[in-house]
């Protein structure tokens, strides 16, 4: 997911001249270093030694809890020397998860980390039963709740610039008011020197170049065989070691590695071959501790799975496939029904699932609505507003993954693919002082581009991961008052590599997965575009004549006319198969005379999805009196109108020549009489009817068809 850098109160003055980008994973704005340390329940400096990536508790989410080797605490001393951290996302054998934006700790750097308090709703529970007294939290401010050490000095994602252990134990004590200190209770004052392995080596060993590497432009988080990149240089030592690459999650603030042993497919103390990470983005590279003169270009990245799921003898990269699991091709997204009531927001999320469509033909449809407004493995891809979202985070597109092995099969036999996903933004406004620009026009500064954010998740939700490029869909970052909506060259080309493999049958179809994603293509690939036009009249001793039309029929199933009463929820009426005819009527003859009557029409489509038509009112006809009107099954004949004072009236039915034939009493409530008489035993013909009760006689005459 992008980071987005708002303004601060004071730098909003700023903004003509000078506007603040923000960077990382998702949507991201900037969370004050004091906002955090006031939030945290604890702060502590650590390195993690273990990761336990598990389903929640309602097994509707993998998260993964990262145990942390205590070095000293900041705020919130405990006499323990290991926490948990708990942040979305994971592999839990043939299932995954990957939130963007999620925190990412990984075992080769340090951490300061701004801490909740312990949570045990969302907690590990086979580690909270292994041991009880684990502190188990979830950062504050999700990424901005972890500031990484690299080369002796403290990364902050978007507020601070880079602090020595001095400078920022100093910082976070004024604000605090607790001094560092380790685990034991002991002071705890800063360390000089870098942090293991950047700077593990000596100074010597810093000096030795890396004499070249092939390709110098590449891709990354691939498997395919030319995308790995080939070093060159002297030593690298007989053992594996790491590769490092500029972290396109923080726009190359730092160097990241996938700490994927098994990516490393040679090495040699001259000649190492490495897999770019997922996350690796444009800058230098480094083996170890040696850097490199010049510059890898990495146009693309598509995000990767690491497991050893089924049959790897270790942890290795996977990739995984878009399919078609709607049963049209692809996938629908659903707005909840809060977010679908903003027309705004639905037009420009519509839009940006036009341009993935558009832009590599795959097969994303937005349509139909959702109660469910959650992050949550059930089957459901919904796109819902989420005011809970960690503070700093704008938006977070969330892919759940499954995988399947069989006897004879690539890689291992194994076939990952995407088989939900859900879709979070802030509610309006995001953040303080700024509102969401829906669009089409132009971000003003104290805006932030919600279409612009929306085509970003739905990069990753296609498979692609940050890329280190200024001005792009997938750079890590975008400011304030402005918009990027448009896909570059290369993203494209990224994208067009995942479909090209999704679309081509794999050597199995895995139970659940559907078949391989069927690609859209110029002709098809705008969004269709749909109105539903609504018309009716009251129709005396008829009721209600409706009437609707629909200039697009293309994968409709079925209409409902739904109805509603004063104060009551809309209900069914009518269902009609679609029979692509284009224009539909029904009369309803039970509709009230003498009260307003709502209704719309509510369109199926082959996938389940749904749409409505706007709401439709029809005022009943004025009367003191009671009407009769027949249905349209002539099985029934119904009575409406007022009845004043009286408790009951009574309903006599003549034939032509004057001989009763039925006759009932129907009950008044609150002056209201709604009551109907069996007619099915009359033959056809004309009758007379004869109401009495109401203070003066009334009559008239219907015609029944058997």
């Amino acid at each position: 997911m992008k980071r987005i850098f708002t303004l601060t109160a004071f730098a909003a003055l700023c903004f003509v001249l000078f506007p603040l980008v923000s960077s990382a994973q998702c949507s991201y704005y900037p969370v004050p270093v004091e906002e955090r340390a006031a939030a945290a329940s604890h702060i502590v400096l650590g390195r993690m030694v273990e990761k336990h990536p598990y389903w929640n508790r309602e097994h509707s989410r993998i998260q993964t809890l990262t145990i942390m080797e205590v070095t000293a605490w900041l705020k919130g001393h405990r006499n323990v020397s290991r926490v948990g951290v708990i942040t979305r996302g994971g592999v839990v054998g043939d299932r995954a998860m990957i939130s963007y934006p999620s925190l990412s700790i990984k075992p080769f750097n340090e951490y300061v980390l701004f801490l909740q308090g312990d949570n045990r709703i969302e907690d590990n529970p086979a580690i909270r039963a292994q041991y009880p007294g684990l502190i188990q939290a979830e950062p504050y401010a999700d990424a901005q709740g972890a500031l990484t050490k690299q080369e002796g000095v403290f990364h902050d994602l978007l507020v601070m610039p880079k602090q020595s252990e001095s400078q920022l134990l100093s910082k976070l004590k004024s604000l605090t008011g607790q001094a560092a200190l380790t685990p034991q209770g002991l002071p705890f004052l800063p360390r000089l020197g870098d942090t293991y392995p950047l700077a593990e080596y000596s100074a010597a060993n810093r000096m030795l170049p890396i004499a070249s590497f092939s390709p110098t432009t590449t891709r990354a988080g691939t498997i395919v065989p030319g995308d790995f990149i080939t070093i060159l240089g002297s030593g690298f030592g007989a053992a594996p070691g790491t590769v490092f690459y500029r972290n396109a999650d923080d726009g190359g603030a730092t160097f990241i590695s996938s700490g994927v042993a098994s990516d490393n497919t040679a090495w040699a103390d001259g000649s190492v071959t490495n897999k770019p990470a997922s996350n690796a983005g444009t800058g230098t590279i480094r083996v170890n501790a040696l850097n490199s003169a010049g510059t890898l270009t990495l146009q693309y990245s598509h995000i990767d799975i690491n497991d050893n799921f089924s049959s790897f003898a270790a942890i290795t990269r996977q990739r995984f496939y878009l399919r078609n699991i709607n049963g049209s091709g692809g996938y629908t997204f659903r707005y909840n029904t809060t977010f679908n009531a903003d027309a705004a927001a639905t037009a420009a999320f519509g839009r940006a699932v036009a341009t993935w469509r558009c832009a590599t033909f795959v097969n994303f449809t937005a349509a139909g609505t959702t109660a469910i407004a959650a992050v949550a493995n059930d089957g459901v891809n919904c796109v819902f507003y989420n005011a809970g979202l960690p503070a700093g985070v704008l938006g977070i597109a969330n892919s759940f993954f499954a995988a399947s092995a069989t006897g004879g099969c690539n890689q291992a036999n194994t076939v990952w693919w995407t088989s939900e996903i859900d879709v979070e933004f802030k509610t309006n406004p995001p953040a303080a002082g700024f509102t969401w620009n829906y669009g089409p026009g132009a971000t003003g500064g104290a805006q932030f581009d919600f279409e612009s954010v929306a085509v970003h998740e739905l990069g990753h939700a296609h498979g692609l991961g940050h890329t280190i490029a200024p001005g792009t869909v997938m750079h890590f970052a975008i400011s304030n008052g402005v918009s990027i909506r448009t896909p570059n060259a290369n993203e494209i080309a990224g994208g067009n590599l995942k479909i090209g493999y999704s679309t081509t049958p794999t050597c199995f179809n895995p139970s659940g997965s559907g078949t391989q994603m069927i690609a859209l293509n110029a002709g098809n690939c705008a969004l269709p575009l749909r109105r539903i036009s609504m018309n009716g009249e009251h129709r005396t001793n008829l009721g209600n004549f409706l009437e609707w039309s629909v200039d697009n029929e293309d994968a409709v199933r079925a209409y409902t006319l739904e109805c509603q009463a004063e104060g009551a929820e809309f209900i069914p009426l009518h269902t009609t198969a679609a029979t692509r005819k284009g224009t539909y009527a029904y009369q309803d003859a039970r509709a009230g005379l003498l009260k307003q009557q709502n209704y719309r029409v509510k369109l199926v489509d082959q996938h389940g999805g749904v749409e409505y038509s706007d709401v439709l009112s029809l005022a009943g006809m004025p009367s003191e009196s009671v009407a009769v009107f027949p249905t349209i099954a002539q099985d029934h004949i119904y009575l409406r109108g007022q009845a004043l004072g009286v408790d009951e009236i009574k309903v006599t039915l003549y034939d032509i020549q004057g001989k009763a034939v039925l006759q009932t009493k129907l009950r008044v409530v609150e002056g209201e009489v709604d009551g109907k008489m069996d007619v099915q035993q009359l033959a056809s013909g004309t009758f007379l009817y004869r109401i009495e009760g109401l203070g003066k006689q009334v009559t008239g005459k219907f015609v029944h068809r058997d």
